[in-house]
């Protein structure tokens, strides 16, 4: 919600020249997010050659955009394109498993391991990595590079 808030509200008297581009989750919550400010009007499915369908940019303006993060290939079961349901890829799960401890995976049920959504602290998570990188532990940043590359496009 805070998010949307400024998408929605301030977003717009931001200097004309600087480009806004708000992430969500792709998650039912990131996508209830982006359904908001869409059905205020105020943003539209882009429709330029980005190749992603979950970006939308602000109508009066060429400058203000909202996305959902790209899932990268090893998140292929967390997400189903068309029912939120079944979307758990937050900003964490773009990290490996090896990087998400067993006490931060919430399981749909019992029955099912192979998918899970991130559970915890998000700060105490992102605090946890940057610890591990400045004691020299290399971490695999390589599911942030589709959604990285999707701005790169947006932006050029």
């Amino acid at each position: 919600p805070l998010l949307n808030n400024f998408m929605y509200q301030y977003v717009g008297k931001m200097p004309s020249g600087s480009i806004v581009i708000g992430v969500f989750d792709y998650d039912e919550e990131g996508m209830k997010q982006i359904k908001s400010l869409v059905n205020k009007g105020d943003y539209v499915q882009y429709q330029n050659d980005v190749g992603y369908k979950h970006v939308y940019k602000k109508e009066d303006s060429d400058n203000i955009y909202v996305m959902l993060i790209v899932p990268p290939d090893h998140r292929i079961d967390f997400y189903d394109s068309e029912n939120p349901d079944f979307c758990r890829v937050s900003t964490e799960l773009l990290f490996m498993d090896k990087e998400i401890p067993a006490n931060n995976r919430k399981y749909p049920s019992k029955f099912d391991d192979r998918t899970f959504s991130f559970s915890g602290k998000k700060v105490s998570f992102a605090n946890s990595i940057k610890t591990k990188v400045s004691k020299g532990k290399e971490i695999d940043f390589s599911g942030f590079s589709p959604t990285f590359e999707l701005l790169r496009k947006i932006i050029s």
